[in-house]
């Protein structure tokens, strides 16, 4: 399995749009594979925030994460969580490749394309997959109602390689 930005390998651009629309399609009825297309034609040009980072073996793509500055659904989220920032989201593996360390390699990736952009804390919202997060060290800031369901902020300080904290 490899893992890289999006912007080193553009031709899964609209591969990933088009799976994103499957996956996401029933969670978000209102994304649809032109927005999807045009967030990720973005994010394959650029390595900073916004970016997109995947995972793939041979030419069969695996999976996908998010690293951005602004939620672009922000507005459902409570007041005093709306202007935080930077997110990690988008978390996508193929089901075929569920199970198998795809989601958790992808994590960890963008944890250190996030430590290289001197990003020193990231958040996520979880409704689904938060022990999926805690066993990676994310922690539970607060709980709220999102969409309908039951969420969590959760989010993991970074630390810089170069860095002395102790």
């Amino acid at each position: 399995m490899q893992l890289n930005l999006l912007s080193s390998y553009p031709h899964f651009t609209e591969p990933l749009a088009r799976c994103q629309d499957d996956f996401w399609r029933t969670q978000l009825p209102w994304w649809r594979y032109t927005d999807a297309l045009e967030e990720l034609q973005y994010h394959a040009s650029n390595d900073a925030l916004p970016t997109t980072l995947i995972a793939f073996e041979s030419s069969q793509l695996l999976g996908s994460i998010s690293l951005i500055e602004e939620d672009s659904h922000k507005e459902e989220l409570p007041q005093e969580l709306a202007n935080i920032s930077p997110w990690l989201t988008s978390l996508f593996v193929l089901p075929q490749w569920r199970g198998r360390g795809v989601g958790t390699a992808l994590v960890r990736k963008a944890i250190q394309h996030a430590q290289v952009l001197n990003v020193t804390r990231l958040h996520l919202v979880a409704t689904n997959c938060e022990m999926f997060y805690a066993r990676l060290g994310w922690a539970v800031k607060t709980r709220f109602a999102y969409r309908g369901q039951q969420a969590a902020l959760m989010d993991k300080a970074l630390i810089s390689e170069g860095s002395c904290e102790r």
